[in-house]
């Protein structure tokens, strides 16, 4: 015959072998956690359509005026050298294409991860890669900026 919990001062002993009645939720995703997610998405959806798009007032709008990009090599430039790269009449971005996608956030940061076949011209030459991309986007006053790219080469 099972035991009865016996009531203590704190409350009911519970059996360690007990299953529980409901099933915790806090590992299922919440609402402003979903919107949260798919906020950085689409953001980073429009940072790389206007890289394709040549569209430097999206970029300037999107990108936080301090942010950081970390090359595949390791160098490190702001926002405006990223742009002003991607300005330059010798150099086009042809293509952009996450290939895999995960979004982590919290309270007030979202961080995309990324693996993205790139292609671009530079001075008449190809160059196409793979690369890890990590986008860090924050929100202050409900304004979402991407602060920090990281990328990695996987070839």
């Amino acid at each position: 015959m099972p035991s009865a919990a016996r009531p203590t001062p704190l409350g009911p002993v519970i059996p360690r072998n007990a299953v529980p009645l409901h099933v915790d939720q806090q590992d299922a995703p919440q609402p402003m956690e979903v919107a949260m997610e798919d906020t950085v998405h689409t953001l980073q959806d429009r940072v790389n359509t206007a890289l394709l798009d040549s569209d430097w007032g999206t970029l300037n709008e999107l990108i936080a005026p301090d942010a950081r990009i970390i090359g595949p090599k390791g160098f490190i430039i702001n926002r405006d050298e990223w742009i002003g790269l991607h300005k330059e009449s010798e150099y086009q971005q042809v293509r952009l294409e996450p290939t895999e996608t995960e979004v982590n956030t919290y309270d007030h940061v979202g961080i995309r991860f990324d693996v993205v076949e790139s292609e671009c011209r530079y001075n008449g030459e190809t160059i196409a890669g793979r690369f890890r991309v990590t986008q860090v986007w924050v929100t202050d006053h409900e304004r979402w900026q991407l602060a920090a790219v990281q990328y990695t080469s996987l070839r």
